[in-house]
C-alpha cells in the first residue's frame, strides 16, 4: 500500500448557515474541518492509503478536535505541532446563491 505525506494548513472553515450577500449579516455559522492537505489526507485515509499531516494548530478545542477528526480517519497526527500561544486558523464563509 503506498504511503503518502501531506504538509500544509489545517483549519476550520465556519459557513453561515443563511444566503446572504454580505458575511455581515450572517446570523449564525456551522463549523467545518478544512484546508485543502488535511482534507485530503483525511479522505486518503478513509480510502485505506497510509497518510500523515505535518502541520500546526492552536491548543484549543478546535484543534483538539480536528486531531481526533483525523485519527478517527486514519490519519497519522504525529507530527502535527500544538502551539500553546496560537489559536487554530478559522476562515469565515458566506454562503451566497451569487
Amino acid at each position: 500500500m503506498s504511503k503518502i505525506i501531506l504538509a500544509g494548513e489545517i483549519l476550520i472553515d465556519l459557513i453561515s448557515n443563511d444566503y446572504v450577500n454580505n458575511i455581515t449579516r450572517a446570523k449564525s455559522f456551522t463549523p467545518y474541518f478544512g484546508g485543502s492537505p488535511a482534507n485530503i489526507a483525511a479522505t486518503l485515509g478513509d480510502l485505506g492509503v497510509e497518510s500523515t499531516m505535518f502541520s500546526r494548530i492552536g491548543k484549543d478545542a478546535f484543534g483538539y478536535a480536528i486531531i481526533e477528526n483525523l485519527k478517527s480517519r486514519n490519519v497519522n497526527t504525529k507530527y502535527i505541532q500544538i502551539d500553546p500561544y496560537s489559536h487554530t486558523s478559522m476562515v469565515l464563509i458566506a454562503k451566497s446563491k451569487n
